[in-house]
């Protein structure tokens, strides 16, 4: 995911452009969610026990073949003949990581996304543990979940994003995908019947996909070509140490006081995303130009 936002970084402008880019690489993603499942019933006709691993190892040596294949090498001939100070410059150090940190709009970007998102890594590691407690749910019916968020995701980021772009400015989006979030935690924190999910489950693909992918565009907008990889990874190896950490805080959390108290967490951190937003706006350099240009 990381390697496909940066090279759709270097080759988009700032603004509505590489949000709807970034937003199309969410289409795929949603893809996954839906087409996962019916791929993984198949292949158990054919693999039983290793369907998911066989399953997984295709679709990869395809993703490769597609990369090869249709990937135009000539796009990115810039960082082949890169000379040796630039390749100086992209290397990570905790200096340069510093330096990303002093630009514009970077920390506040960084921290309302992370505030916001973060949380959310917990209700989904132990969703399906109490949908089948509370409600009894099948495997089937996780599945079907499972698709309709795929679906959700798919809607939000082909037609969504592209939507409230042309209506809203980026700072603007950021804060409605974090009141999303509000309201879904809202509903975490008296999670109590079934037909919840249906008003759960929009509003949480849309949180998260307009704060992932609107404070992806603006965090590369608001560094130096070069280290749009960088702060792309920044933002991957948080979301990772957080998944790593979900399944333990949330199972602990489940079992000493129940799965109302996530949804209280993370109605704090939403709260306070928005008043990081609000406290230290977004600073009109790159991304305003860009937003001028577009209307």
């Amino acid at each position: 995911m990381q390697g496909h936002q940066a090279m759709i970084a270097a080759v988009t402008a700032p603004g509505k452009e590489r949000t709807t880019a970034f937003g199309k690489v969410g289409v795929c993603f949603g893809i996954s969610f839906v087409i996962a499942p019916i791929i993984n019933k198949v292949a158990g006709l054919f693999f039983h026990d290793s369907a998911s691993l066989f399953s997984a190892m295709i679709l990869s040596f395809f993703g490769v073949y597609v990369a090869h294949k249709y990937v135009n090498d000539d796009e990115f001939a810039s960082y082949k003949e890169d000379k040796k100070d630039n390749k100086e410059e992209s290397k990570v150090s905790f200096q340069k990581v510093i330096k990303i940190a002093k630009e514009p709009n970077v920390l506040t970007v960084f921290l309302q996304k992370n505030i916001a998102v973060a949380p959310m890594h917990i209700p989904f590691a132990v969703m399906q543990l109490y949908l089948i407690e509370k409600f009894n749910v099948t495997e089937g019916e996780n599945s079907t979940i499972q698709i309709a968020i795929g679906l959700l995701i798919m809607l939000v980021n082909g037609f969504g994003i592209s939507y409230l772009r042309n209506k809203f400015a980026e700072e603007k989006l950021i804060h409605l995908g974090a009141l999303s979030l509000l309201l879904v935690h809202a509903q975490f924190s008296y999670f109590v019947y079934f037909y919840q999910l249906y008003f759960i489950l929009p509003f949480l693909a849309l949180g998260m996909t307009l704060v992932n992918t609107v404070s992806d565009s603006i965090l590369t907008a608001s560094v130096e070509q070069n280290e749009q990889a960088i702060i792309l990874g920044i933002c991957t190896a948080f979301a990772s140490f957080f998944r790593t950490l979900a399944p333990s805080v949330g199972g602990l959390i489940m079992d000493k006081y129940g799965f109302s108290l996530i949804g209280y967490i993370g109605v704090i951190c939403a709260l306070l995303s928005l008043s990081v937003g609000f406290l230290f706006p977004i600073k009109n350099a790159k991304i305003s130009d860009e937003t001028k240009k577009d209307t």
